[in-house]
């Protein structure tokens, strides 16, 4: 892969990864209806979020950035893309239109998207795969998460 190649993926999947995070933190509203809620004693403080979300954000970026580089692999951008703007409507559904069932539904179809794409780069690459795994855990517990709320209120 020549360098500017590698330059041009690496930067097109940090503006596709940014314009996400982006689009969902304008959503996040964590006062009013979120401060109502019922949490489960597991919930943690907002600075956890943060930074999980900076980390996975930052796989994503890795992740995206390997599946543009490397021609076998671009046939499950749309899964990625997928997942990404999940995030953001997820966002819109929890805490714009106040729906956590609809939130929950809309993490399982992310994580089933996710496990799908594990299974995708264990069978055609060497390492990408493991970059999955703090996804696959962060929106496991994002999951359980949601669940509690929705149980809770």
């Amino acid at each position: 892969m020549k360098p500017f190649k590698a330059f041009v993926s690496f930067a097109t999947a940090l503006a596709v990864v940014f314009v996400a995070g982006y689009a969902c933190s304008l959503l996040i509203t964590p006062e009013g209806w979120w401060q109502g809620l019922n949490k489960p004693s597991f919930m943690p403080k907002s600075f956890v979020f943060e930074i999980g979300w900076i980390v996975i954000y930052a796989f994503f970026a890795l992740t995206l950035t390997i599946t543009l580089i490397r021609k076998n692999l671009r046939k499950v951008l749309p899964v990625l893309c997928v997942v990404l703007v999940l995030n953001a409507l997820w966002c819109a559904v929890f805490f714009v239109w106040f729906l956590p069932l609809l939130g929950l539904s809309i993490i399982f179809t992310q994580a089933v998207a996710l496990l799908f794409l594990t299974g995708y780069y264990i069978k055609n690459t060497k390492e990408l795969w493991l970059a999955m795994i703090p996804m696959l855990s962060w929106y496991s517990f994002l999951f359980v998460l949601n669940y509690a709320i929705v149980i809770l209120n």
